[in-house]
This record gives C-alpha cells, structure tokens and sequence, in this order.
C-alpha cells in the first residue's frame, strides 16, 4: 500500500530531493507516487522529520494547537481562510513558516489522466493526486464527463489501447473536454525519465495526468462520424488483404490437395468480401459530399487510386491544415538525423502512421513504372547516386507534400503541382 503523505488537499508537495530552504510556490511539483521515494522519510536542512511526514497538523501562528488541517473538509481546504495559512496584501495564500514546502494549487489548474482497461477505468487527479475509478458502461462514462466538467480539467490525457479507448473519447468530447490520445511508448518513457519503476493501473493514471500538466501535450482534433465509419471500413479491408496475403504463402507451401482445397475456397470467401468492402467504400464516399470532393482531388494526383485516396481521408483527417514538415513527419516520411560525436549515421525515416506510410509507397511504386513526374524525379534522384529505397522515400514524401498542399488550396493537381515543385 503506497504510503499517502498528510499535506492537506489542494497543497502539492515539492520533491523530497530538494531540501533547500529557500523553495517556494515557484518550485516543480513533487514526484509521482511511488514506493521508493514515498516510503523515506524526508529530512529537512536541520535534520528533523519533515511536516509533511507528520501526522499532526501545524496551527497558524498565535492559533491554539489543537487546530487540525487534515481533518477538514476537502471545501475547506480550499477557501480563502485555511487553517494554518495567512493573506498578505495581494491577496494570496501562504502557508506558514514549517508548512511553506506545500503549494496552494488553483482550482482552475486541474489535469487528468484516464488508464483504459476492458473492463473499468482508472482516473488520476494532477495536482491532487486523486484516483478513482469508473465503470466502462456509457452511463458511467457519462458521469465521468460530466464530474471531470465541473472540475474544470485543462487536459485530459489518455493512452491509445487498440480501441477501447474510443468510447471514452467521444464521451469526453461531448462535454466539450479538452482531450489528447496519447501513443503508449511515450508515456513509458516519461515514466523512465521521472524513474518510476512501478506499472499499475493508479500509478499509469496519475502518471498521464502529470504528462498533461507539464505542458508538452496539446488538445487534439478529432474525425467526425462519416470519417471514423469511412477508416473502419479501410481497416477492416486492408485486415482481410493481409489474411489473403498469409494464405496465398500457406498455399504455395502446402502439399496436401485437402488442405489445398481448404485454402482455395477461404481465398474465393476472402477476395469476394474485399470486393463487397470496395463497393460499400465506393458507395459511402459517393453519398458524403465533403468526402466525395476530397477524394476527387486526391485521384487527380498520378498513383493516386481508390484505396490510397480512402487510406489519407480516413486515417490522416488532418491533411490540408498541416506544413509540410508536419505532414511528413505525420505519414512516416521524414528523415531523422543519426549523428552522434565522431559517429555519422544514416538519416532513415520512422514513426508517422504506417497504414499512411504504406498507401505512400503502393502510390509511388505505381508511378515510377509509368511516364510521371514522380518517375522523373525518382531516376534523377538514382542518378545522384542515392540509394533505391532511399530514392522512393523522397518520392513518398514529396507526393504527401503535394497532395497536402492540394487539399489546403482546393485545387487539383495541375494547378498545384508547378507550385510545389
């Protein structure tokens, strides 16, 4: 059980590393909960227990000392005349003299962090570090949003788990919260560079919760339902290709004619439901306006079909309002620097979205084998003696610069592409 230090609520403590005396309200917050740093007990400069490892609460000055401050109501912590604090002439609260490590938090400035799980949620609470949890049931979600409202969270940050984490999205969105999909590695290396060890469903919650608060995640912009139905119809065709491709390499692998047999007609099953899903993506892009016209100027780019115009709208909504190192960098394409001291790597591109990255790449390899723009600059670049793989990397990000600048000025392709260039 992760020990709970007795700092009233709405005071954050600072680090327990950081024992000089002169630490004040512009101090970082402390660390996350963990079992290390929480289970020492803090020294001050003198050598005495730290306050905030004591169980007795400190009266103000002049006060008797009998005044407890953790056995007040969280809405009395809150107010303006705290037990144990005093108002200067501006206004604010300070708290006094052996409490002055503690920080009085805004109750404006609240962040969340929401763990995702299959059957509940855990929701941390930065600076109060609160937990508590939440059923995945949309009443409940319902409820969360609401609580989170009233709270007035600045940011609510939560891990992508492989889709579990949608309907709590859109719960969040209909409140009007503020939200950001975080990718999983990125929150596991925050949580190595604070040197939290532990991996629990709470310590994740806070842990996210504190990443929202630290600035470097914004409030993201999400797909509209004719988008999100659009990218689960490409995802699901592109799973059934990948099955067609795995028992197209079982069937030239295998010798028994039964098994054979058994293959042959799971593929005629197989390429008859991406034929339906084709139709149906067809059919749904016809019916949405705003989808018909994006795709329409997509097609006019060469190597752009069907499927890789479905593939950008669906998965990559954000085309037309990014720069160009953006979209680049977004799609898979972008090249990162491998530099280190006497060392000189190799620039290689990673990251980005690999369904984007993929669609790319099918695009290019079809102009290259005709007479296009893309063929040109990819035999110029072949000329200069680049690398194949990496020339078709340049011509995968060129052709996501373009078709990113064509959606921005609502133009096909002949009239941006002398642009672009």
């Amino acid at each position: 059980m992760t020990a709970r230090m007795n700092c009233p609520r709405g005071l954050t403590p600072l680090p327990p590393l950081q024992k000089e005396r002169g630490r004040t309200a512009a101090s970082p917050p402390g660390p996350l909960i963990s079992e290390e740093l929480d289970m020492k007990e803090e020294r001050t400069p003198r050598g005495r227990p730290s306050p905030l490892r004591s169980s007795k609460a400190v009266g103000e000055q002049g006060s008797p000392r009998g005044g407890s401050v953790s056995g007040c109501k969280p809405e009395q912590l809150r107010g303006a005349t705290e037990p144990g604090s005093r108002k200067d002439g501006t206004g604010r609260n300070h708290v006094e003299h052996r409490t002055r490590r503690c920080v009085v938090k805004s109750k404006s400035q609240v962040w969340a962090g929401i763990d995702v799980s299959k059957d509940s949620l855990k929701v941390g609470l930065w600076p109060d570090r609160e937990v508590f949890s939440c059923a995945r049931e949309p009443r409940a979600l319902r409820g969360l949003a609401r609580r989170l409202r009233g709270l007035k969270v600045k940011l609510v940050v939560l891990e992508a788990t492989g889709g579990l984490e949608w309907p709590v999205i859109q719960a969040l969105l209909s409140c009007g919260l503020p939200v950001h999909r975080l990718e999983p590695s990125r929150a596991r290396h925050y949580a190595r560079a604070l040197g939290v060890r532990a991996k629990t469903d709470p310590v994740d919650a806070l842990l996210l919760a504190r990443f929202a608060a630290s600035g470097e995640l914004k409030a993201q912009s999400f797909a509209n339902e004719p988008t999100r139905h659009l990218d689960a119809l490409v995802t699901r065709r592109r799973q059934i290709v990948d099955t067609v491709t795995a028992e197209s390499n079982r069937l030239g692998a295998c010798l028994d004619r039964e098994a054979q047999a058994s293959l042959r007609e799971h593929l005629r099953f197989l390429r008859r439901q991406v034929a339906k899903l084709d139709a149906k993506i067809d059919q749904f892009v016809q019916r949405e306006p705003e989808l018909k016209h994006k795709a329409t100027l997509l097609q006019s780019a060469p190597g752009v079909g069907r499927v890789t115009a479905a593939t950008l709208i669906s998965a990559m909504p954000e085309l037309g309002h990014l720069t160009r190192r953006q979209v680049a960098a977004l799609g898979g394409t972008a090249p990162f620097p491998d530099r280190s001291g006497r060392r000189q790597g190799k620039d290689r591109i990673s990251g980005g979205r690999a369904n984007v990255r993929g669609a790319l790449y099918m695009a290019v390899l079809s102009s290259i084998r005709r007479d296009s723009w893309i063929a040109v600059f990819y035999r110029k670049l072949v000329a200069l003696g680049r690398p194949k793989k990496a020339a078709i990397a340049a011509c995968m990000r060129r052709l996501i610069v373009k078709l990113n600048a064509m959606v921005r000025d609502n133009a096909p392709w002949r009239q941006t592409a002398p642009a672009a260039g």
